[in-house]
Order: C-alpha cells, then structure tokens, then sequence
C-alpha cells in the first residue's frame, strides 16, 4: 500500500518536493515506443556506482500563453538496487491551475518483459493536506507498483495542462547521488512575445535554438551521463549536478503578469501579491498596540509580537491561491489561527506594522542540501518564505513557521544563503545570517568519580548552540520514554546505564538545549601487565573515519564552521596512582584545529579537549589532506593515559 504521510509530515519542505518533481514532469515522446528494457541492455559504465538508471526520459513543453502550457511527459527508470525501491514512486502535485491526463504506468522485470500495467484509474488521486477542508483543492497524483522485484524498470507517461504560469522547472539530468542516464531530450516551444531563459551548468550540451515566423524552439538532447557517486562531504547533488536552469521571459497567472529580467523586477510581481492583504481588522491592530504599550526597546517589541503569533498559530502547508505563492490575508490566518510559510510570514508582518514597526517579506530557499542561488539567473530558486525586520544598529530574522524558536534565530534551515527582500521598489538580494564557530558550539562538562573496578560514576553537564541546537531541541517535545531512547542512542560508551537526565530549553539570542545525564560507564579500564590503561575521552570521540574514497570526482564542502569543547574532572580513587603519562595532542590544518591534554591536580585528573572545524568550499585533490586531519584526531580521542594500582 502507498504511504503517503511523509506529505504531511514533511509539509515545511513541499515546495521543495514539488520542485523535485516538476524535475521528472519536465524531462520525456520520441525516445518512447519499443525499447529493450532488460538490465542487461544498460550499458557498463552506467551501471558503476548506480542504484538506479533513468534508461530514458522526454519532455515537450509547448507554451501558447503566458498563462498557459501543455507538458507531455515520458520516462522509465530502473531499479538496480534495493535501497532505492522508492524511487519508482510517482507523485504528481496539482491544484485548480493545472490538470493532470493520460496518466499510466508500465511495469517491466529484469529481462524487460511486461509485468504490471497501470492505468490513470489506477492511481491514487488524494489530497495533499488532508484534514483542511478550506484547502483541499492542493491535491497529488500518486503511484507506487506492486511489483518491486529488483532490478526491475518503471515506465511512465502522462500530460499536464497549466492554466497560470509562475516559472518553469529546472531540467536536472540526474536527481540524486548515484543515478545515471541513459538518454533524455528537452523539447521548448514558446511565442516570441513570452521566450524563455536558459542557463547551463555543469553541462557542455549545446541548445538547438531556431525560430519559425513568431514561434521559438529550443532542444536538448543528452546521452550517457554517468552516476555521481556518493562521497564524503560532496556539495549537495543540485550543485554538481548537470542542469539547464529555465525561466520565462514573462509570465502570469489570472490578471497577474510578471517578468524575470532582473531580480528588482522579479521582486515587483512578488510585491503585487502580497500588497494590500496585511489587514488584520481594528481589534487585532488594537491588541498589538496594547501589547507593546510601555515598551521602549525595540526588540523586545519584536519579541512579544512573535510569541504572540507562536501561541495563536500553526503551520500547515497551501499551496493554493496563485500558484501556491500568494499568502492568505493576514485576516483570515488571523481567524483560522493556521497558515503556510508565505501566509504565517504576512501575517506576522502585518502584525508588526500594527505596532509600528516596518519589515521585509523574504524568500529563500530553505534546507540543509540546497545549492546557493545563482545569481546571474533571475528566477524563482526559492522555496520559502521568511521575514526580515531591519532595525537601527541589527538585523532581526524570523522563521514565522516554528512555534518554539526564539524571536531572531533562523537555525540551519535558512542560515547563510541568498535571499531575496521584496520591496515596494521590488527585488534586493541579501544574505541570511552566518552561524560561525562561536554559535554553532558544543560545551561540554563532566564531573566524574573513578571506581577501582573501572566504573566511572559521571555528571555531564552539555550546553547545545546553533546546528547543535537545532538537533537537540528536536527532542524536546518528546515523551520521557522517547527522550531517554533518543539519549542513549547518542551516547557513544559501550557499556553504560543512563541513571536520568534532564532538558532544559534556554531561548536567549544564540539559543541552546542545557542537558544533564548521570551516567555511569563500565568497563572503562583496561589491564595491560601490573598498569591499567584508561582512556579519558569518553564521550566526545570523534569516529574512526574508515570511508576511503579511490578516486575522488567530487570536491570537498564543508558546510558549517562548528567547534566542541569538553573539560573532565575525574576524581581518582585511593587503589590508583597516575604514572605521569600526560596527554598533550595538536593536530593543525587548514580545516580545523585540535587540542587535547591532561594535567594533575591532587587526586583529581583533569582532561581538556577542544575542536573546531572550518567551513568553506575545497577541491577534491584535498580531501586525502581533510582524512588525513580526521584520522588524526580520531587517534588522538582514542589516546590513553596508565594508572598503577596501589598493590603493585
């Protein structure tokens, strides 16, 4: 049975996942028909480091309006390995500017023989958003085959008609790691008077461009493209994948036209549609100015105001209304208490306007694995929306979707990547805030008792900012069973009983998750002759990092700078004696530094460690330098220390 849940469970990134695809919709007529779809048809090298082999794909656009297209879509993707069954998933998104025909599906066995046929009845037609009854015109198309026989090859086929046009999918040959191509054609006609822009990346394909009277075409044909393999710390697939970016000249949807000649023009249209639906009604306007009655600071202003649009709304994904781009009036979210990343974000500017207080309506695109925006290619490459209030010496950033997040914190969901304010005066790219290695900061302190039998007796007490808490907090609103299953799984020792724990949320302007454990860890000793070795670093080890890669092809992304510190205070029982054995480890790169060492006060065996890894953007010859560094510090946690027992 098709499991759909991830829609709702997944609603923040539904832009995202449409995205995705609309980049099957738009890749599939002539490389249909007879063919050999056995697995032993694909030729060698497509098969190198692939779960899945798309064998062919065919898409022909033919736009007549600005408002309107037609999209025939064809293609067939086979299956080589087990852990990619659900990529022969099909789910195609609609609401009331398109509509779905023709829809089926064929199913053929390793050998390529016909095993399964689906018809357009077949498939599941069920809302996006179930639940919302206002918004049930937001609709997919879906279909999973019941044969699932791997190597086994899916072939679908079907149309689309639009009735409203916002931009145009981008043509990736390739939609994840480990895919490749076996053939695929891209075929454009479009009115002079509309055209279209292009913009190739990682691909030499050259465009078959030609104009007949008043009608342009433009064609691409590509064969061959061999899988990306999947390797440490790649750049998101979309960023090294190859692709042609497209846009159309000039666009609408009902009576609402646009164009992308430039980003202050593409930020006009968005401008138009979001003018004049920030009305909130007099009592709301009211409240806000009672609100904040009394209240000087700014800031604090902006605080209130956004714990009063967290305990008020809710998230829900729409994507309705123009092309799902448009926001719900502030009145009615204002009513419904719910509303999409584009409705919450009008909504609580709306509300700050009540209080007097200007700010920007902001998109960007949102999550952990997208490329940076192109900044020479004027389109939509946003997925979300956020707000930006600019205030006299800062700049304030909200995520009006999170009910739990402090007032200024974006997280890793938006942080440091383009976004694109829209003004009155249209479109202006700015960049989100940057979380360096003093926010994205683990701090770590542990008070520990050492058995003569090994055990360790432990207070750890750890302090989780930025990217940390972001991780963290996830585990907040959990049950306590959750919770403590969550908590043992992180936790590194081999053996040990975790006797409690508590969590405690801290939402100051670098928010963080404060976490206590009382652990006790056993078997931390090992004999070796009349000593005992001990390892001091027990729960922060960085893992042994065994993935060698031959050959790299990728370059090397390390996304975030973060830095971990841990200061441990072992007090030593009476029956062991410390040797003298001091641990003092460096390991310097341009990647990160590394820090470790041990002194003796008293009875008391203290161990200080401290590592920090630097962001930025490598080429692959350096990533034997970057497992070289990794290596090392791995082997250095792993350092011990020896300890003499008092009867020898």
């Amino acid at each position: 049975m098709l499991n759909l849940s991830f829609l709702k469970e997944n609603s923040r990134e539904m832009f995202r996942v449409t995205a995705i695809l609309f980049f099957y919709l738009i890749t599939g007529s002539s490389l249909a028909g007879e063919r050999d779809f056995a697995i032993a048809a694909i030729p060698a090298p497509l098969l190198e480091n692939a779960n899945t082999v798309i064998r062919y794909r065919e898409t022909t656009l033919d736009i007549s309006a600005a408002d309107k297209a037609t999209m025939k879509v064809s293609f067939a993707l086979t299956v080589v390995k087990d852990n990619a069954i659900d990529k022969a998933i099909l789910i195609v998104p609609y609401n009331n500017f398109t509509t779905i025909r023709h829809v089926k599906g064929t199913v053929y066995d390793r050998d390529g023989k016909k095993v399964e046929r689906v018809e357009q009845d077949h498939f599941l037609d069920v809302s996006a958003i179930s639940g919302f009854s206002t918004y049930e015109d937001n609709r997919v198309i879906a279909c999973k085959p019941k044969y699932q026989t791997v190597p086994f090859t899916i072939e679908y086929t079907y149309e689309i008609d639009f009735n409203g046009i916002f931009d145009y999918p981008d043509f990736f040959l390739v939609d994840d790691f480990n895919s490749s191509l076996e053939q695929a054609e891209l075929h454009i006609s479009v009115p002079d008077f509309i055209g279209i822009r292009y913009f190739q990346r990682n691909t030499n394909t050259t465009c078959k461009a030609a104009k007949e009277k008043s009608v342009e075409t433009y064609s691409w044909s590509f064969g061959n493209v061999p899988s990306i393999r999947e390797e440490p710390f790649s750049p998101p697939i979309r960023e090294i994948a190859p692709v042609v970016m497209l846009a159309p000249g000039s666009f609408k949807i009902r009576n609402k036209s646009g164009n992308t000649d430039d980003w202050q023009s593409f930020g006009l249209w968005f401008h138009e549609l979001i003018r004049e639906r920030d009305d909130l009604g007099e009592a709301t306007r009211q409240k806000m100015v009672d609100l904040t009655a009394g209240v000087s600071d700014t800031l604090e202003k902006i605080r209130k105001i956004y714990h009063y649009l967290q305990e008020k709304t809710r998230y829900v994904s729409i994507q309705i209304g123009l092309g799902g781009w448009q926001p719900t009036p502030a009145s009615e979210v204002d009513k419904l208490g719910y509303g999409d990343c584009k409705a919450l974000t009008n909504y609580m500017k709306a509300l700050l306007s009540a209080a007097g207080i200007p700010s920007c309506y902001t998109l960007v695109a949102a999550g952990n694995d997208v490329p940076d925006l192109v900044r020479e290619f004027p389109a939509n490459q946003f997925n979300h929306a956020i707000l930006c209030v600019p205030l006299m010496n800062d700049t304030i950033w909200l995520e009006c979707t999170s009910q739990s997040i402090p007032a200024g914190y974006l997280g890793a969901f938006t942080d440091d990547r383009q976004a694109l304010l829209i003004k009155e005066t249209g479109g202006f790219l700015c960049r989100t805030p940057l979380y360096d290695e003093r926010e994205n900061f683990q701090n770590r302190s542990i008070q520990a008792q050492l058995l003569e039998n090994g055990t360790a007796v432990m207070e750890v007490k750890t302090s989780y900012y930025g990217v940390f808490y972001d991780l963290e907090r996830q585990i907040l609103d959990q049950d306590h069973t959750d919770k403590r299953k969550n908590l043992v799984e992180n936790i590194p020792a081999p053996d040990f009983t975790l006797e409690k724990f508590t969590l405690k949320e801290n939402k100051s302007g670098n928010p963080s998750v404060e976490e206590t454990l009382n652990l006790t860890i056993n078997k931390t000793l090992a004999p070796a002759g009349n000593l005992m070795l001990f390892k001091p670093n027990q729960l922060t080890r960085e893992k042994e990092f065994s993935s060698q890669v031959i050959n790299r092809k990728n370059p090397v992304a390390i996304r975030r700078s973060v830095a971990k510190s841990d200061t441990v205070y072992y007090a030593l029982p009476a029956e062991l004696s410390f040797t003298g054995n001091h641990i003092d480890q460096t390991v310097t790169s341009r990647f990160g530094d590394y820090r470790a060492t041990s002194t003796l006060q008293g009875n008391t065996l203290r161990y200080v460690r401290h590592l920090q890894i630097r962001k930025g953007a490598y080429s692959k010859e350096s990533y034997e330098e970057l497992l070289d560094f990794l290596e090392k510090v791995a082997h250095a946690d792993s350092k011990k220390i020896t300890l003499k027992p008092a009867y020898h």
